[in-house]
């Protein structure tokens, strides 16, 4: 007497999901089969294998800017298999200054900072925290104070999942403002 296995392992759980969007370059790739006998197999967009795992794998990878694909083979002793892509986009978090350019120098204490920025929907800006105004991909901060001389702006980026992206920024104030 003997069994014919003709059924596949099943992915049961997975995350991140297909086509989700992340803001971290590292992410871990976990999840598990409806077989613990089965293998996992990571493959890269090329069809490289990168790791193994077991029913129950976890695989850490790093991402690129842009989208990212993969392919989860899982296969059990009979050599039955499913095989599912896996994208993943990575969202980069960074910002341009654009006024006042880095090194400039300010004929004012009280500063109009802009600029635009790359993020998920939902990004929160700061600048020395201050609350920035966001407009599509621009962010402004009026009023910023500066004292006389060399100032350090840090401009800190916050995506809805936490992870931040600072930028520090240097301009030198020549004192106040002549018209007030």
């Amino acid at each position: 007497q003997f069994t014919i296995d003709t059924i596949p392992p099943k992915f049961i759980s997975l995350t991140p999901t297909d086509g989700s969007t992340v803001t971290t370059g590292l992410v871990t790739l976990q999840g598990s089969l409806d077989d613990p006998t089965a293998n996992v197999m990571l493959l890269d967009g090329s069809g490289t294998v990168v790791s193994l795992g077991t029913y129950r794998f976890a695989f850490a990878v790093v991402l690129k800017d842009g989208w990212n694909a993969f392919t989860l083979v899982a296969r059990d002793p009979a050599g039955n298999q499913t095989a599912i892509p896996l994208r993943l986009y990575l969202m980069p978090l960074h910002t341009t200054v654009t006024e006042p350019l880095a090194g400039s120098t300010v004929n004012t204490d009280n500063l109009l900072l802009g600029g635009s920025f790359v993020g998920p929907e939902n990004t929160g800006i700061t600048v020395n925290g201050i609350v920035a105004l966001l407009d599509g991909d621009k962010f402004y901060v009026n009023n910023l104070p500066l004292k006389p001389g060399q100032n350090t702006l840090t401009i800190t980026l916050t995506a809805p999942d936490g992870t931040t992206r600072t930028q520090t920024v240097t301009v030198t104030s020549a004192g106040k403002n002549p018209l007030q």
